[in-house]
């Protein structure tokens, strides 16, 4: 087998059947192995990096939905105050929730992408004594290494999933202070409130 085929044997998830159906050497199931274990730490990159990405695009969404909010509120600020009515408290108070929620939208999503403390391959010098010792198998320290690399980035990613979730949870929040404003927007006029 050729590295590259190896590779996308474990992207694939087609080890286990490949090894179960004809006889592989010893060199082939260290490749195998060892293919299997980058393709992992691969894919946790690549899931590290999307989430990123999400949470960049929110970020940005939420950025221009506070910059509009407090737009709107200085060019219809003189409308609602002094409050002499009860739908102008409603509405101030309305908007006052819907910047709370972006805010607290904001800073959950900038969290889930400041720099993350996620440990990386080493290769130092006791890493090197340790690979090239004839008493060391070579094979169970890299993807052992591997193994405790994605178990790593997945406890970073759970935390990242958590405040991006978080995030979320208030733009759908502000999404329905916004619907519950304009409602009440729409009902004062009707009824001829100011």
């Amino acid at each position: 087998m050729k590295f590259d085929a190896l590779g996308k044997l474990a992207e694939g998830h087609l080890i286990a059947g490949v090894i179960s159906r004809r006889k592989v050497s010893t060199m082939d199931k260290a490749e195998i192995a060892y293919y299997y274990a980058k393709a992992s730490l691969d894919n946790e990159f690549k899931s590290f990096d999307s989430l990123d990405n999400k949470a960049n695009k929110f970020l940005s969404l939420v950025t221009l939905g506070i910059g509009l909010v407090v737009s709107l509120v200085g060019w219809g600020f003189d409308k609602f105050i002094p409050l002499k009515t009860a739908s102008s408290c409603i509405t101030v108070f309305l908007i006052f929730v819907i910047i709370f929620f972006l805010s607290n939208a904001w800073f959950k999503l900038f969290k889930s992408i400041k720099v993350s403390d996620v440990p990386t391959i080493k290769l130092n010098d006791e890493v090197c004594k340790i690979l090239v010792s004839p008493e060391t198998d070579v094979l169970s320290e890299v993807i052992g290494t591997y193994s405790n690399l994605v178990k790593a980035h997945r406890e970073t990613m759970s935390k990242k999933v958590e405040l991006l979730e978080s995030g979320y949870r208030y733009i759908a929040l502000t999404a329905v202070a916004i619907l519950i404003l304009l409602f009440s927007i729409v009902v004062s006029q009707s009824i001829g409130v100011n």
